[in-house]
């Protein structure tokens, strides 16, 4: 997760415990002026407070409350790059690649783009085994999933009657529907 200059009206930071606990990790919180609430509040040393770099924290009209143009994609050198949790990363309980795998790691972003993406540029500061997901919903430099190619041909000549088989090739195993 990452947070950037987040407050909470009324006092406190961008972290509310109320009366119950809550126990933060690899997470990136700027501007926080502290806890508020008497709960407990367990903040793991994996956390950060240094500028996320999002590409537009603020969007075009430069106004941070109006969320809908705001870009909180990650810019070159946001250390919030590489440096997540591989083993926080939720399952694909929806198949949002659409590939009938429920119990694979979520494999997109928000974007839709490969949700493990390393930058080469950025040094693996997460936890897991590379790539390193990045903190945050989108995956700096991820590029989209390669779409499946395939080719069918058809294996009965022209003008001939009765059944025909087809051959199908290509880049992922598919099962018939």
């Amino acid at each position: 997760m990452c947070i950037n200059d987040y407050g909470l009206s009324g006092g406190g930071g961008g972290i509310s415990c109320v009366t119950s606990s809550a126990c933060v990790t690899r997470c990136t919180i700027t501007g926080n002026s502290g806890k508020r609430g008497s709960g407990v509040l367990n903040w793991d040393a994996s956390n950060g407070d240094a500028d996320p770099l999002f590409a537009d924290a603020d969007g075009p009209d430069d106004d941070p409350d109006t969320i809908g143009d705001n870009n909180y994609r990650l810019s070159a050198g946001s250390p919030c790059i590489d440096s997540g949790s591989n083993a926080v990363l939720p399952t694909d309980t929806t198949d949002v690649d659409r590939d009938d795998v429920t119990l694979e790691l979520l494999p997109e972003d928000l974007d839709g783009n490969h949700r493990l993406w390393d930058d080469p540029a950025t040094p693996d500061s997460g936890e897991g085994t590379p790539p390193i997901v990045d903190r945050g919903v989108y995956e700096y430099g991820s590029i989209p999933p390669a779409p499946v190619l395939l080719a069918a041909e058809s294996l009965k000549q022209h003008g001939s009657v009765g059944s025909f088989g087809i051959s199908v090739t290509g880049s992922q195993a598919v099962e018939p529907r």
